[in-house]
């Protein structure tokens, strides 16, 4: 498990980068430590969320988000608040912590001197609280 700092680098992206289809990049905050974590490639959220510091089951602290870049790294959606974990752990997030999360994801975005060529940026309420 690797926690980064809020900046996607080339080594994060060769390491991380094209995770299921090419250009897909996905990462786990979690809320209370404000800590990032990218999704290894081989693995899926609900097998990798729990190998992380301070997870119990069903906790709803650790939200999920992606990137989605086209074939020169522009930045073509952002992603937050569905993933294997809250699907087969059937874990709910307030609102207000799909949109922090969210927030987190677009600074991570704007720290990386990413371009955007936005064509989708969505909080999923698939596994939202009121």
């Amino acid at each position: 498990m690797k926690n980064i700092d809020y900046i996607i680098t080339k080594e994060i992206l060769a390491e991380f980068g094209n995770r299921k289809t090419e250009g897909r990049i996905d990462f786990v905050f979690n809320l209370r430590t404000s800590q990032m974590y990218p999704v290894p490639k081989n693995l899926e959220h609900s097998k990798f969320i729990p190998t992380l510091q301070g997870y119990y089951p069903r906790t709803n602290i650790f939200v999920s988000s992606q990137l989605r870049l086209d074939k020169d790294g522009k930045v073509k959606e952002i992603i937050t608040g569905a993933s294997s974990y809250e699907a087969n752990e059937n874990v709910l997030h307030p609102m207000k912590d799909l949109h922090e999360a969210h927030r987190l994801m677009w600074n991570v975005v704007i720290n990386s001197s990413l371009q955007l060529d936005l064509e989708r940026d969505e909080v999923l309420k698939n596994y939202a609280t009121a």
